[in-house]
């Protein structure tokens, strides 16, 4: 009678671990998902940025701004710090670039506003998006003049970063969302 009950005993702690296993499993692949596509998308921004300022655009095509504010309101603002660092501060600086203080100054004012946008960003990513686009690229603008750049090149620049994000969360705000979520 003992034996027996052990058995069944063994048996139920043996279907418990299974299926913790399978939880596990479960857990682990969609961590890793999350972590692959986190990867994808800093690898891809980084080769943009990276092709943008080697190639001396005067304007900002990368989707690093875009892709921030999406990290931030998936994956939190830890992975933001992170995502813009890898794909936007090094490949500026690996393309010819130098850690110079506009640098610093797209990083600090990149990561001022995804705060921002934690607070105030609501469930709208394609209308907040624009309106923090906005925001960001007025910031730079200003950043950018106070450090000695030519105020019509700026303006330019400022108009053109808008378009260009404008583009990025109108067109592929929900779609990366949906994905993400």
């Amino acid at each position: 009678m003992k034996i027996e009950k052990l058995l069944q005993n063994f048996e139920v702690k043996k279907y418990f671990f299974v299926l913790a296993l399978i939880i596990l499993s479960i857990l682990l692949i969609i961590k890793t998902q999350r972590i692959l596509i986190f990867l994808a998308l800093t690898l891809i921004s980084g080769i943009i940025c990276f092709l943008n300022y080697s190639t001396k655009l005067p304007f900002d095509i990368t989707p690093i701004f875009f892709l921030s504010i999406i990290i931030t309101n998936t994956y939190g603002f830890g992975y933001t710090v992170l995502f813009v660092i890898l794909s936007g501060f090094i490949p500026s600086v690996l393309s010819g670039g130098e850690a110079s203080m506009d640098s610093f100054m797209y990083l600090i004012v990149n990561l001022i506003v995804n705060l921002l946008s934690i607070q105030f960003l609501g469930n709208n990513i394609v209308f907040g998006g624009i309106v923090f686009s906005v925001i960001y690229s007025i910031l730079v603008g200003i950043g950018s003049c106070i450090t000695g750049e030519i105020i019509q090149k700026e303006i330019f620049s400022v108009i053109l970063t808008i378009i260009v994000n404008v583009l990025y969360f109108s067109k592929l705000g929900i779609f990366l969302l949906t994905i993400l979520g």
